[in-house]
């Protein structure tokens, strides 16, 4: 609600200072878009596959990162190990964008759908397991194969987009922050009637649908290439 209610504050001012924003950029070297680019983004499809692949990784993370400290901490009663689960996603998350990402010579589609698809089987071995020591190497390894996505989305769609970079990677922030709304609440409502577990197994789940979407978008990049 309070980020719903910040947007359409943030909206409102940017249209009413709208003027005196585009008065300090020249006409000739505007390059600025508006609902018809948004609508147009929607009707291509490796650019819906694209919003599609950064909303479901975006659920993934969120669920993870709300969850995996509290499972470890009450359902597997381990609360030392709880913060060294969850930071061992986000080391593995900072190795993959720093070493692993780079070194992978092949195309930025192809390795979200394997990063994200290496995430959904570690993931779900870990839960499946009930081991302190086995969520913990799940977290670092999700961190490890998926922590890529968010920069190789963005670097996507500002290829796609090199004269309006900004637009390019607006829209997949927007499904980016979308799921981060969508995501907590509906993990949360699934731990409360199910279990724990079963809340965080909805980040695995995001993680298969990423591969699945991904996948989807190499293909069609391949077939048009």
């Amino acid at each position: 609600m309070a980020f719903l209610i910040y947007l359409i504050i943030y909206t409102t001012f940017v249209r009413l200072q709208w003027s005196l924003l585009t008065t300090r950029i020249s006409r000739e070297k505007q390059t600025g878009f508006g609902f018809s680019d948004i609508a147009h983004f929607f009707t291509q499809k490796r650019h819906v596959l694209l919003w599609i692949t950064m909303f479901f990784y975006a659920g993934s993370q969120i669920t993870v990162a709300v969850w995996i400290k509290r499972y470890v901490e009450t359902h597997l009663n381990e609360p030392a190990w709880g913060a060294y689960a969850l930071s061992a996603m986000w080391l593995g998350t900072a190795i993959s964008r720093l070493l692993i990402s780079p070194g992978l010579k092949i195309s930025a589609s192809l390795k979200i759908c394997l990063g994200n698809l290496i995430s959904a089987i570690a993931l779900t071995a870990g839960l499946s397991g009930s081991s302190v020591y086995g969520i913990t190497a799940a977290s670092l390894v999700v961190g490890l194969s998926s922590g890529l996505t968010i920069p190789l989305v963005l670097a996507l769609g500002c290829e796609w987009h090199k004269e309006k970079t900004a637009f390019g990677s607006m829209m997949p922030l927007t499904a980016l922050f979308i799921s981060c709304v969508v995501f907590p609440p509906f993990s949360g409502l699934v731990s409360d009637l199910l279990g724990i577990p079963w809340g965080l197994a909805i980040g695995a789940v995001c993680a298969a649908l990423t591969a699945v979407f991904s996948g989807f978008l190499f293909r069609s990049t391949v077939v048009r290439s």
